[in-house]
């Protein structure tokens, strides 16, 4: 087990961690046709029969000999909303990680042609990423929709760590020194951080919170406009996305005071790694990236979106992304133990565009939300947010201590309105 998939096998000691996928269906499979494709699945992907065990102070993925099922419960769907309370239950429950699989599906299931239908996915974050996560959905999609012949069901062993597949020029006799030029220069960060705050908020930390969640949509053509806008202003969709949360938060919680404040990233490694790992192979290959914005009274959203692309890229330069992976482990150690303060105001995940359908055989995909896991160290807004068949959407997760659901209705409804009225200059 690596550095990153160490460090969420630690945070779900410390407080639930979890990556709760939520498919909403219309005419979805029976009960019976879920668990013959679940049945299916399992075998094809050792990720999905293994524990976390430790031996000498270390993780280590353990495989189930006695290939234990993938826990299905079928209930009733009762309300277009009722999703959610099952998702919040998944955020909000420790997984048992000493014991297979990390893995457990709700059906809320209505028979009948174009009846509605919601699958819950609850999967523990060690064993993958937004990447194979979507990549899993599709599979599962697939073998529920009667495609299983589009597939290729060849069973995968585990694949080495991202520790062990770091491109040669950032690692060997080059590691020690870039791991210490990267802790420098996080430790500057910090206390440059620190000084400029001065006697100001700081996110504080609870004894205890709870994960809740809300979800906001932008129509076909907002999401067109907003795309368009970027690319001419030569920003990146993540760039916008996170400064629009951050300029939020700072209204609501910090009075539109003149702070710097800290956002986080999730960088896909994939493409990175030598050799290069497909979205199709579960495990977890991402790097959490920190860094600070200064924000000023009167800066807007495309001037924040600047800022933070120029502080994201800076994140992120001279294998840094790397680093940041193989230092995870040791920060969550730090924080988790001495609780010296949050990790940051706001946390994005952003994949882009998903590459799922519109319909799988019969079964019809009318969306989907993903959430993660916070915690009373993790941010104060956490998002994801996808484009799934040309239309944004965000699945927000705010912690009960940071806002009550009022607020959190309020703080959502306007980070979509941020965006919405910057797009509407390229409509």
């Amino acid at each position: 087990m690596g550095s990153i998939e160490a460090s969420w096998a630690l945070t779900g000691e410390f407080q639930p961690l979890a990556v709760v996928t939520v498919l909403r269906l219309c005419s979805g499979p029976t009960p019976e046709q879920l668990r013959q494709a679940l049945d299916t699945l399992q075998p094809s992907q050792q990720m999905l029969n293994v524990s976390i065990s430790q031996r000498g102070g270390r993780y280590q993925f353990q495989p189930d000999p006695q290939r234990r099922p993938i826990p299905l419960s079928v209930q009733p769907w009762s309300g277009d909303d009722g999703w959610q309370a099952a998702a919040e239950t998944g955020l909000n429950t420790l997984i048992d990680h000493t014991v297979a699989p990390l893995i457990r599906c709700t059906y809320l299931y209505q028979p009948g042609i174009d009846a509605p239908a919601d699958l819950i996915l609850v999967q523990h974050h060690a064993t993958l990423d937004a990447a194979s996560s979507m990549a899993l959905n599709h599979q599962l999609l697939c073998l529920c929709g009667g495609l299983e012949d589009e597939l290729d069901l060849t069973p995968r062993e585990l694949e080495p760590p991202l520790d062990e597949r770091i491109p040669p020029e950032f690692s060997g006799s080059r590691r020690p020194g870039r791991l210490f030029s990267y802790f420098r220069r996080q430790m500057a960060d910090e206390i440059r951080y620190r000084r400029r705050l001065g006697g100001r908020r700081q996110p504080p930390i609870y004894p205890t919170s709870r994960n809740q969640v809300f979800t906001r949509s932008m129509s076909l053509e907002h999401t067109a406009a907003l795309t368009r806008g970027c690319r001419r202003r030569r920003l990146t969709i993540n760039s916008a996305l996170t400064a629009a949360m951050l300029l939020t938060l700072r209204r609501h919680l910090y009075q539109d005071q003149p702070l710097p404040m800290r956002a986080i990233n999730f960088a896909d490694l994939r493409p990175y790694l030598r050799p290069p790992l497909t979205a199709d192979i579960l495990g977890c290959y991402i790097s959490m990236l920190r860094y600070t914005v200064d924000l000023a009274p009167t800066t807007d959203l495309w001037e924040t979106a600047e800022l933070v692309q120029e502080a994201a890229g800076a994140a992120i330069k001279d294998g840094d992304k790397f680093t940041a992976a193989e230092m995870s482990q040791n920060l969550m150690k730090l924080v988790t133990r001495y609780q010296p303060f949050r990790l940051g105001a706001v946390a994005l995940s952003f994949p882009g565009p998903l590459e799922l359908r519109p319909s799988y055989g019969p079964i019809q995909l009318r969306g989907i939300h993903a959430f993660i896991s916070n915690n009373r160290l993790g941010p104060e807004y956490a998002a994801f947010a996808k484009i799934l068949f040309g239309r944004l959407s965000w699945d927000f997760i705010i912690m009960d201590t940071d806002m009550d659901a009022p607020l959190a209705e309020i703080v959502a409804d306007e980070t979509n309105q941020i965006l919405e009225r910057a797009a509407a200059q390229y409509a």
